[in-house]
């Protein structure tokens, strides 16, 4: 049997092997027809396909050389929502999951919390790459060594719900799943409201979920700053296009704030005609158009409240940092 259990033909958990194994950029006629429905048809890649094959390797490396994330202070905040979290699930034996996982060195503190009170440590890695699951195995493995069970599932939680994931946990694990979604991932998403949907799809009234926004800073121009001058809006978020054949130097990266929308823009802008391929697809690019390869959107305080309610959540703990440049929330479904 593989070692998480299950085999590779099943719905559930991948091996790492399997994981190893998989080298393809886009797998699956799905996966194929959205990515060319969106470049063709919006002149888009959602950022979720640059997380895909060798992009695995050039977040992690860009993460790592990176001041973003300091920039918002997200460790302070996930720790005092942990403290939250081991005073609502006292009494109770807990499953953690981490969904859209990316290297998995986020989810290490709440790993080490819940690891002192369940041994094992039942967890869950939810993501859409391949690579970047085994990276977040990987790191796991290196970063925390108690009694643990980790299992990899690949699931794009875009596209739906992943109660699957959370039902095998609850079958073999415990009966309460505590879901984090961090690194302000929230904000990369077009339609938030569905996609937190699908969580709720997902989750039973006990179960809880950990969300961190990035905040509506004063200062946008700073902000576009932080952002242009950062490795991942440069050697990243070109990956899907070079996988496709396109040569980056065939146009460049800009950022932007749209203020419209609350939210930072990076486009590759052509400066001359390219052409991709996506197996037998051809992807024509003319010089002066833009492709967007990603969005940030930056949240009130009012936002998030009516998105959760809209998505039909209840907020039981929530707290904003000191320069009000990030917020943690933890929410559990409601009643419809």
């Amino acid at each position: 049997m593989p070692e998480n259990g299950f085999s590779k033909y099943g719905l559930g958990p991948r091996t790492v092997r399997e994981l190893e194994e998989e080298t393809r950029f886009l797998k699956g006629e799905r996966k194929v027809s959205e990515f060319i429905t969106a470049i063709k048809g919006r002149k888009e890649i959602p950022l979720k396909f640059e997380y895909l094959n060798r992009g695995a390797d050039r977040y992690e490396k860009a993460a790592l050389a990176s001041v973003y994330a300091d920039s918002y202070q997200e460790a302070p905040l996930v720790d005092d929502a942990l403290h939250a979290l081991l005073g609502f699930t006292r009494g109770y034996r807990v499953n953690l999951m981490y969904v859209g996982c990316g290297n998995g060195t986020k989810a290490i503190p709440a790993i080490k919390e819940l690891g002192k009170l369940h041994q094992p440590l039942n967890y869950a890695l939810v993501d859409i790459s391949p690579a970047m699951l085994l990276k977040a195995y990987n790191n796991t493995r290196k970063l925390y060594h108690g009694p643990i069970i980790i299992r990899n599932f690949e699931w794009d939680f875009e596209e739906g719900n992943f109660a699957y994931v959370t039902d095998y946990m609850r079958k073999n694990g415990e009966p309460v799943n505590v879901i984090l979604f961090l690194g302000g991932t929230i904000g990369n998403l077009s339609d938030r409201a569905r996609i937190l949907a699908n969580f709720r799809e997902s989750m039973t009234l006990s179960d809880y979920l950990m969300i961190t926004f990035f905040m509506l800073p004063r200062n946008v121009d700073k902000l576009v700053q932080v952002y242009a001058n950062n490795p991942l809006s440069d050697a990243w978020v070109v990956t899907a296009l070079e996988e496709i054949g396109v040569d980056k130097n065939g146009g460049s990266v800009k950022v932007s704030f749209n203020r419209k929308k609350q939210q930072v823009e990076i486009h590759f802008v052509l400066l001359r005609d390219v052409v991709g391929r996506v197996e037998d697809r051809e992807i024509h690019l003319r010089k002066g158009q833009k492709v967007l390869l990603g969005t940030s959107h930056k949240f009130t305080r009012s936002e998030i409240r009516n998105l959760l309610n809209l998505s039909g959540f209840h907020i039981v703990w929530s707290r904003v940092n000191k320069g009000s440049t990030m917020a943690t929330v933890l929410c559990q479904p409601r009643s419809l």
